[in-house]
């Protein structure tokens, strides 16, 4: 390292002027990340609705909780110190041994490149705080990773990101420092999992750690093709139990109690749909952690998300074909594998395909009950696109057929969905599968969320309530249902709230 130290002073002379002006300007509706605070805490919900230039470097200091990003979201870098910054950057690209990890080291560094630069502290600081995020597991993003109010993180440019927070999408001022940076970082990202992403791969989605997820698109896909497209989807809830899903507002104990029963205790198949960040992944985990300790658990994912705590789990990653073609994985040659494998149920990550949704089926069917997710528009709307991948997959069998496979497979149908004001995640319907008569699929209701209601009363919001079309389970506490309302088949309502008092009516 000392002799590239060396060639480095070497070159500290050279004029500052040579260097590419970065630009600073972020053009469209940009939030801070103290704003998006603000929003997500409903104190500053007109700012959604703005639309200017805020300057990167100016950052209004937030509540204690946002200090790390006012410090070290982008620094708007002086020519020499950006100089500096570039210099120390390649010198520590070329020597991959180097053991530059903390504040004391970078500074050590600092000081033997920048001899024939007068620094001042503040573009010290700037300088090394750069270089410190550099070092992070995912460089300038590592504040959004570690919020746990942010589920997913989008890069359309070196210096644009965004974040979804409950499925809204907000601009923030954090950005690399420049293109070269960033397509470092992407590079880092995909060599250390063993992926690539080049004109002939354009896709590469893999799991970068246990709960955070990467899809890139190759620049070669986008408009002008400038820069490579990054999202990283982020599992906030790794062990989610049922107390925390009722905490979260997913749905009440009464019927996560009755999910985790079916799957638990009747071995029931279960079809999970929703859209996009509804949760469906959160929930399989959840009363997935409750099956049996006893039983061999299959779980076929094309990234690693469903980590179970259960003594008997064996995952199988899907893959594509190479560059060369070869090494394909598909998930229902993975499925029918495990018909060979001692398992006693099956989990997959997605159904995706025909032959996945042919080959899941096939095995459910055939008395191995399993769990999935698939996406859909409502509970009904998964039935149907499991019937159009199985008539994909079995062409020339008659509909009759493929629907009396469905009903002999599936048992409980779940649909989730985010709340269009709160954004909150919700089940917001179940649905038993009866058999297949008459060329039609049995189906009955057991849970449906109610549109907001309000006391008679006192026009107040009392959160989201649920309509329950059976009795409550043997063992469960009366006190989660709403008192003063008989336990009708269609009459009784639930709630989050499981102390619920008499004088809540609605009309």
């Amino acid at each position: 390292m000392g002799g590239n130290i060396s060639s480095m002073k070497a070159m500290s002379g050279r004029e500052s002027s040579e260097m590419k002006k970065r630009s600073t300007d972020v053009q469209g509706e940009v939030l801070t990340i103290a704003e998006i605070t603000a929003l997500y805490n409903g104190n500053a919900r007109s700012v959604a609705h703005r639309s200017e230039k805020i300057a990167p470097g100016a950052i209004s200091a937030g509540s204690a909780a946002d200090e790390r990003y006012v410090t070290k979201s982008v620094q708007a870098l002086t020519p020499s110190a950006e100089y500096i910054y570039r210099e120390i950057r390649n010198l520590l690209a070329q020597d991959i041994g180097n053991n530059v990890r903390d504040e004391e080291q970078c500074e050590l560094l600092l000081d033997s490149i920048a001899e024939s630069e007068q620094l001042s502290r503040a573009e010290r600081d700037s300088v090394i705080s750069l270089l410190q995020r550099q070092l992070e597991k995912f460089s300038s993003l590592q504040p959004l990773v570690a919020d746990e109010r942010v589920n997913d993180i989008i890069v359309t440019a070196w210096n644009e990101v965004s974040v979804q927070i409950d499925r809204r999408n907000y601009r923030t001022d954090l950005a690399f420092i420049d293109r070269e940076s960033y397509h470092a970082f992407l590079d880092r990202l995909l060599g250390e999992a063993g992926r690539s992403c080049t004109t002939a791969q354009p896709i590469a989605d893999f799991a970068v750690t246990p709960v955070v997820r990467a899809s890139v698109i190759h620049k070669s896909l986008t408009p002008f093709g400038l820069d490579n497209l990054l999202t990283l989807r982020v599992s906030r809830h790794q062990q989610a139990s049922i107390s925390a899903l009722t905490g979260s507002g997913l749905a009440p104990t009464e019927i996560l109690k009755y999910l985790v029963h079916a799957v638990a205790d009747r071995s029931e198949t279960v079809l999970i749909a929703g859209e996009v960040g509804t949760g469906k992944t959160t929930l399989v985990r959840a009363i997935a952690t409750a099956i049996n300790p006893e039983e061999s658990l299959l779980v076929i994912e094309d990234t690693f998300e469903l980590k179970l705590e259960h003594p008997f789990v064996r995952n199988i990653i899907t893959r594509e074909a190479n560059s060369e073609g070869c090494g394909e994985m598909e998930p229902a040659v993975a499925i029918r594998a495990g018909m060979r494998m001692a398992m006693n149920r099956i989990i997959l990550g997605e159904i995706r395909d025909a032959r996945a949704a042919e080959a899941f089926v096939d095995v459910c069917a055939s008395g191995h009950p399993g769990i999935t997710t698939i996406h859909a528009r409502s509970a009904r709307d998964a039935l149907n696109r499991l019937e159009l991948f199985l008539s994909r997959a079995e062409k020339g069998t008659g509909a009759e057929t493929i629907r009396r496979q469905i009903a002999d497979a599936v048992s409980i149908v779940v649909y989730l969905q985010a709340d269009k004001i709160s954004g909150k995640r919700r089940i917001t319907e179940v649905l038993t599968v009866g058999g297949a008569g008459e060329g039609t699929i049995q189906i009955s209701p057991v849970y449906r969320l109610l549109p907001e209601q309000k006391t008679v009363a006192a026009a107040t919001d009392i959160g989201p309530v649920w309509q329950a079309f059976v009795e409550p389970l043997e063992g469960f506490s009366a006190e989660a249902s709403f008192t003063g309302l008989s336990w009708g088949v269609q009459d009784r309502m639930i709630g989050l709230d499981e102390r619920i008092s008499e004088e809540r009516t609605y009309g």
